[in-house]
């Protein structure tokens, strides 16, 4: 019986069919990894050497292969020294001798120098042996890879200011490795200012990092300070609110001396996080850079880190760790679009549920940095400089970031600043990277691969995901994939032939875990995770299969990793990762593409043209009454439907982790005075008791919504379609479906249209997937009942059986996590017929129009050998960044083909073309296959034109539209008239339905009033002269600030005005109401402290009192209170107001006193929903200071 090694993660072309057994049979023949490194001596000589000049400063020499099996990395500096062959030569100055003597054992702070005030040598750096790397010992290597000839190199010589570098002798590197040094690409103008103190000592002039924010003299400071603290700088410069001379060193040295008296209460995130924002400019100090609650965070992460360290277990890192995002976008510096320089502007990092991988859970949220670049740079036909500037690596602070992999226009780069906790002790940035990329998928384990796929295989490592239960060897098998009988048996099978690609099974118990840690109310049917080096779907065993075990069978079609022999068991690689539960949604919401595919597989434009009309009736009716407390909240759940309000809290708030409830960090002083969106604000106002019917604030914001709404139906042509439904896809469990038959169960009986109750879909279906651009993407097929398949509820189950699998029919998907829309509406699925079978292959001149750009790992692993670390990471990067541009390329064919469709049909040739054009290039960074670029070049000249559906996005677009040939009207044409024509007539009626609203005297509030007047009675009746002068002071305190206010509404309505009417240029500054609006918020409650004249009244009636006094003193600006104090305005609301269920069954919504109108079951399902979830993103409504 073969290993679990050999087996799950050996090349394809090693396994054969596997039977359903463990993979473990026998104890396993290779080492145990190494114990971890002892604490190094500070006075043992390290294995340093000090270089000069960039290419021999970032080439240490290779490696001399050590006796034992023993990474090199893992010992002591002394046996390190030894083991390697490096002696610091005998002529070498003592001060470097006992400088190399004091070092860190193999910093990997490369780039972080101590300068003494006495020395006169600059231009020096401290890189460590890459005879310390573990990617190059005690793995069973070759020869060639751990050992080279030797290379003399001249020990550290001091480079004194009259000297000219670049007389002295480089070792000689590929041109494509080395960093081009003349290249336009240099540091930022900020990155070159030095204080005046240190303007004798210059930096040094071939700095290898094109794209730095790092300060070398002040790095000595900052380098003890916690990783928010030097981010937070950093941030600060890269955006500009401050420069690098700007920094009082002073105040930094005693904050650095009160952190060292007193680590344990100041020296973490949470304590000196905060602190950066007081050495920004007094007028920029309310820029928050890093909120408490992610501070917090990292906090927690960094103790969650070392206490994996400690107890060794590899991965098992619960949250918060890994759920902090650091992001950056990476642009041109200056205006000019030929200038190739380039500036890195860091952003404030982020909390959110969804950001948690298996890299960042690995690695820790610091090491991990995500940067979007600016789409200019990705639209040049030469991206070399880009490519270099990105292989050199970013320097942030001291650390270096080298990038580990390019996917939808962004890359993510990782750091080594946190290896200590993962056991590897101090290693250079490069060997770091590099033992990295082996960890999650070694490319020596399958030298026939293709390095464009290998390189395309990174991305899963990023897939967000919750970790679920940690499997043991036994409780991972394998069992073989269905293969199409009509395979010729040559070679390795199409992926259109594996019948099952991408799906396993998984036990009973995997099933419950899941559900408890979504916390759904039945177990799933199938469930998308990552685990180990496979990835796909996980489906419910059949009962052939049950265990009482914690056991999954993994398919060879599902295994795309493999990662290094010596660390299988690592916990990391064996937890499941749960990208997502299988789940489903009804009604669907069809797509532009998906109404084009129905036309022109001959469904009538009547029935698609009533479809839309009914809608879009359906979803704008709701704002058209307010007869019922009912109307109001089934308002709500339309603009929760449509704004999507329940997704964007759900991805803003860290309270409730994809199912699993943490509790909610208190006294956060961040949270938003005001919602995100208009949306928000509305749907908040509206649950809390507000009417658009009465309130003139709300009535604007509700307007806006249904504007909106009516705006994305025409614009984009998305709506929900009744009789349909999308769900996850699965191969057949038990091969009972024959050729062309589907089955779907729904986990609860459905009522149709007709009043029939069903739990299953029979009769002939149209099935789809997104993207569809082929006429063969929608096909219509029979859903039937097979009782033994009622167990996989909520998914759609395709057959097995046939010549090719049934979901690559639909735009090449396949079983690793795709989903499809089922459609029964008989209106549709009559009239349609499928496309003929032949559209879904391109057509034999294709393979003219395509280039192949395969390597194997053998023969790049060849070429590698004998290069340094940096030389090899370089290499490897070429093959990790060739998705870079491909994105575009996507795009531009996604354009193009949207233009041929609108002017010559789907059916035609030329769609089609390009249809499989778009294809290929989206999976190019998998398969290798390229567009040639006179191909694309020619196609871009034919098909560049104006958007056919899409003008009013594309204002100032000079292109025109390309004349239509194919016969009959376009049917998104014919949408857009009728949606326009519609747009008028509601848009109308809701106007004259609410014309009271704008036209009444000034409204006024008496839950709002209450407070102020309560309290100026108070006043009046009270012999306490401080209650006295504090109702004066709140008075001409909110006057004051009303004033402000109504300048900056009258200043953003001229600047309005004025570009409406032509008066402003593109160079004109624009005018950020919303900054604008934050700082007079800001004054409204920074002054509240002197409004409460001997502290007379509680901080809580406070706030109540002021809010109040807005709403009172503005009068007819019924903005001002809800713009100032949003929520306060929201809590008096809501305390006024009492919902009940059903009588005699009360369930207050967030306060007490008087009653409201009856709603229906319905609706207070949907209101007890919005108010958890109004409690678990928003602790506190308002910002209550404690007394």
């Amino acid at each position: 019986m073969l290993g679990f090694v050999s087996q799950l993660f050996s090349p394809p072309s090693s396994r054969g069919t596997m039977a359903s057994v463990p993979l473990l049979s026998q104890p396993s023949v290779y080492p145990p990894l190494p114990s971890p490194p002892r604490t190094p001596s500070p006075a043992m000589p390290g294995s340093f050497q000090f270089y000069r000049d960039v290419d021999e400063l970032d080439s240490p020499p290779p490696p001399v292969r050590s006796s034992q099996n023993v990474p090199v990395a893992l010992l002591s500096p002394e046996s390190s020294r030894r083991a390697s062959g490096v002696e610091l030569p005998q002529g070498t100055d003592p001060l470097l001798r006992e400088a190399s003597a004091h070092t860190p054992h193999l910093s990997q702070r490369t780039t972080q120098l101590t300068l003494e005030s006495d020395r006169v040598a600059v231009q020096t750096r401290l890189f460590a042996s890459t005879s310390a790397s573990p990617s190059n010992a005690g793995d069973g290597g070759s020869a060639a890879e751990s050992a080279s000839p030797t290379k003399s190199k001249r020990a550290f010589n001091a480079i004194h200011e009259d000297e000219e570098p670049s007389a002295r002798k480089t070792p000689s590197v590929r041109p494509s490795q080395r960093p081009r040094l003349s290249s336009p690409i240099v540091p930022p103008n900020y990155m070159r200012h030095l204080p005046k103190s240190s303007q004798t000592t210059p930096p040094f002039p071939h700095d290898p990092f094109a794209i730095q924010i790092h300060n070398h003299f002040l790095h000595n400071m900052l380098k003890d300070f916690p990783w928010s603290f030097r981010y937070a700088f950093c941030c600060f410069v890269s955006n500009g609110w401050m420069d690098w001379n700007d920094v009082d060193t002073t105040k930094l040295s005693e904050l650095l001396g009160t952190m060292h008296r007193n680590p344990i209460a100041i020296a973490t995130n949470a304590g000196l996080g905060a602190l950066a924002a007081d050495f920004l400019p007094k007028e920029k100090r309310s820029q928050r850079v890093i909120s408490k609650r992610v501070l917090d965070a990292l906090d927690d992460e960094e103790r969650s880190l070392k206490d994996r360290r400690d107890s060794h277990k590899f991965g098992k890192i619960e949250w918060p760790a890994g759920h902090v995002k650091f992001s950056a976008l990476l642009q041109r510096q200056g205006s000019s679009k030929e200038s190739s320089e380039l500036k890195l502007v860091l952003q404030p990092p982020s909390l959110s549920v969804n950001n948690s991988n298996r890299f960042v859970r690995k690695l820790g949220s610091r090491a991990v940095l995500s940067v979007s670049i600016e789409d200019t740079l990705l639209r040049q036909d030469d991206l070399s400089y880009l490519y270099d500037a990105i292989a050199q690596g970013l320097l942030i602070e001291g650390e270096v970031f080298h990038a580990i992999c390019a996917k939808d226009g962004s890359i993510t780069f990782i750091s080594g600043m946190t290896a200590p906790y993962l056991g590897l002790g101090s290693i250079t940035s490069d060997d770091f990277w590099i033992w990295f990329v082996r960890w999650h998928n070694d490319w020596k384990r399958q030298p026939d691969q293709s390095m464009t796929k290998w390189g395309a295989r990174m991305q899963l490592g990023l897939s967000d995901s919750v970790p679920g239960p940690t499997l043991k060897r036994e409780g991972i098998l394998t069992k073989p994939d269905i293969i199409s009988p009509f395979w010729d048996g040559e070679g390795k099978p199409p992926s259109e032939m594996i019948m099952t690609d991408g799906s396993g099974y998984m036990s009973q118990d995997i099933r419950l875990h899941i559900q408890h840690l979504y916390d759904l109310r039945h177990p799933p049917a199938a469930v998308q995770v990552r685990v180990a080096g496979a990835k796909g779907l996980l489906v419910a065993c059949p009962l052939t299969h049950i265990t009482d075990h914690l056991q999954i069978w993994i398919r060879p079609s599902q295994v795309k990793s493999y990662p290094k022999i010596a660390y299988l068991d690592d916990p990391s690689l064996t937890t499941i990762d749960v990208l997502r539960p299988s789940d489903w949604s009804m009604p669907s919401r069809i797509t532009a593409q998906l109404i084009i595919n129905l036309r022109e597989n001959y469904v009538p434009a009547s029935v698609l043209c009533n479809a839309f009309t009914a809608a879009l009736e359906a979803a704008t009716e709701p704002f058209m009454k307010y007869a019922t407390e009912n109307d109001r909240l089934q308002l709500c759940k339309v603009i929760e439907t449509e704004c999507r309000i329940v997704t964007s809290r759900l991805s803003r708030s860290e309270s409730s982790l994809r199912g699993r409830f943490i509790a909610t960090r208190q006294n956060d002083t961040t949270i938003p005075d005001f919602p995100p969106t208009k949306e928000e604000a509305a749907y908040c106002s509206l649950m809390a008791g507000f009417s658009h019917a009465s309130n003139p604030h709300v009535y604007k914001d509700v307007k806006f919504i249904l504007k909106s709404i009516i705006k994305q139906y025409i614009g984009d042509f998305r709506f929900p379609l009744d009789q349909s439904l999308d769900a996850l896809i699965i191969p057949d469990p038990l091969g009972v479906l024959e050729e062309g038959e589907i089955a779907f169960y729904f986990p609860d009986p459905i009522q149709e249209p007709s009043g029939a109750m069903v739990d299953c879909l029979r009769g002939d279906v149209l099935v789809y997937r997104h993207p569809g651009l082929l006429p063969t993407d929608a096909q219509k097929v029979k859903a039937v009942d097979r009782g033994v398949l009622r167990m996989w509820t909520g998914v759609i189950i395709m057959s097995t059986c046939g010549r090719r699998s049934p979901a690559s029919y639909l735009s090449g998907g396949d079983y690793d996590g795709d989903r499809a829309i089922i459609i029964w509406d008989e209106k549709i699925v009559t009239p349609f017929r499928n496309a003929d079978i032949r559209h879904a292959s391109p057509s034999s001149a294709f393979e003219e129009s395509i280039q192949n750009v395969n390597e194997s790992a053998h023969e790049v692993d060849s070429k590698m050998s004998f290069l340094a670390a940096k030389s090899q990471r370089q290499t490897l990067q070429s093959f990790l960044l060739a998705g870079m541009k491909n994105d575009y390329v996507m795009q531009r064919y996604s354009h193009l083909h949207d233009v041929a469709v609108a002017a010559y049909g789907l059916h035609d040739p030329r769609s089609i073309d390009l249809a499989h054009k778009y294809n290929l290039a989206l999976d190019s960074p998998k398969s290798g296959l390229r567009i040639k670029k006179e191909v694309f070049r020619q196609d871009v000249r034919k098909f560049d034109r104006a958007h056919p559906w899409k003008m009013d996005k594309l204002l100032g677009d000079n292109r025109l539209p390309l004349k239509r040939e194919a016969p009959g009207a376009f049917i998104l044409y014919q949408l857009a008239a009728q949606g326009k024509e519609l747009q008028g007539r509601l848009l109308k009626r809701f106007h004259d339905l609410w014309l009271p609203v704008q036209t009444r005297a000034p409204w006024k509030d008496a839950a709002l009033s209450e407070p102020w007047e309560k309290f100026q009675q108070r006043a009046s009746c009270s012999p306490d002269q401080n209650m006295v002068a504090s109702r004066t002071a709140i008075a001409e305190h909110v006057n004051n600030v009303l004033l402000a206010y109504d300048v900056a509404r009258r200043s953003m309505g001229s600047h309005y005005q004025a570009q409406q009417m032509g008066a402003l240029d593109s160079s004109s500054p624009k005018s950020d109401y919303g900054a604008q609006l934050c700082d007079i918020r800001r004054q409204f409650w920074d002054g509240a402290d002197a409004c409460n004249v001997g502290d007379c009244i509680s901080s809580r009636e406070l706030r109540a009192v002021l809010a109040s006094c807005a709403h009172v003193i503005a009068e007819n600006k019924t903005s001002f209170a809800f713009d100032v104090a949003f929520w306060d305005i929201i809590r008096l609301k809501a305390d006024s107001v009492r919902l009940y269920v059903q009588p005699g069954h009360a369930e207050p919504l967030a306060g007490r006193m008087a009653p409201a109108p009856t709603v229906s079951s319905v609706a207070m399902g949907m209101l007890t929903l919005n108010k958890r979830l109004l409690g678990t993103s928003i602790p506190q409504i308002g910002r209550a200071r404690t007394t």
